[in-house]
C-alpha cells in the first residue's frame, strides 16, 4: 500500500502517468518455490525420482485464494499500461478463489509416484487470512477480459518443469536416478 500511496502522490504532484496493478498470486512455469503449488510440485517430482520423501509437507490447506496463470495476466498488465486510466488501481486477479487443499490434491493426482499430504507445524502461518479474492469489476470493464479459472493444466505445466529441473539437478548421468521414468 505504501508503495501504492507514494505512486499516487506521484501522479498527483508532478503528472507522471501511474497507473497502479494490484497482482493477486500469479503462477506459472519457472515460478518460485516458494509458492504453495511450485513447493508442491517440486517435492511430487523430488519423489516421483527417489530423491525425496513420498510425504508432500504443507501448511494450512483451508485457505482460498485467487490465483492466475501468469500467461493468461501478462498480456492485461500491457493492456492496463496502455488503456488503463492515470491515478487509477486496478485488481488482477482472476474473481474466483481455490482452495490450497484442491491444488495440492489436483498435484498429488498427478503424480507418477504414490504420494500423500503431511502437515508441516514449521509451514503454518501465525495468521493466515481464510480467503483472499480480488474484486476485478474495473479491469474487466476496461478490457473485458476474462480470465482462465481451471488450474488443472497450469499445475500439469508447474510439475512438467519442476520434473525437468530436479531430473537436470539430480540426474545428470544415465543410472543416476533408477526411479526417474
Amino acid at each position: 500500500m505504501g508503495c501504492e500511496k507514494l505512486a499516487n502522490q506521484y501522479f498527483v504532484s508532478h503528472k507522471i502517468p501511474v497507473i497502479t496493478a494490484r497482482l493477486f498470486i500469479h503462477v506459472g512455469v519457472g515460478g518460485t518455490d516458494s509458492l504453495a503449488i511450485n513447493q508442491f510440485c517440486k517435492q511430487i517430482a523430488l519423489a516421483e525420482i527417489g530423491k525425496g520423501p513420498k510425504e508432500i509437507r504443507h501448511g494450512n490447506l483451508k485457505t482460498l485464494r485467487d490465483i492466475t496463470n501468469a500467461r493468461d495476466s501478462a498480456p492485461i498488465l500491457i493492456r492496463l499500461a496502455e488503456e488503463g486510466t492515470p491515478g487509477e488501481a486496478y485488481n488482477v486477479g482472476s474473481g474466483n478463489t481455490i482452495s490450497i487443499q484442491s491444488l495440492l490434491d489436483t498435484a498429488i493426482g498427478m503424480s507418477t509416484v504414490s504420494v500423500k499430504g503431511v502437515e508441516d507445524k514449521s509451514r503454518l502461518r501465525s495468521f493466515d487470512e481464510k480467503k483472499l479474492v480480488a474484486n476485478i469489476d474495473k479491469i474487466k470493464k476496461l478490457t473485458g477480459w476474462v480470465p482462465a479459472t481451471d488450474m488443472t493444466d497450469t499445475v500439469r505445466e508447474i510439475l512438467n518443469f519442476w520434473r525437468k529441473k530436479v531430473r537436470a539437478l539430480y540426474c545428470p548421468e544415465p543410472g543416476d536416478c533408477p526411479n526417474a521414468k
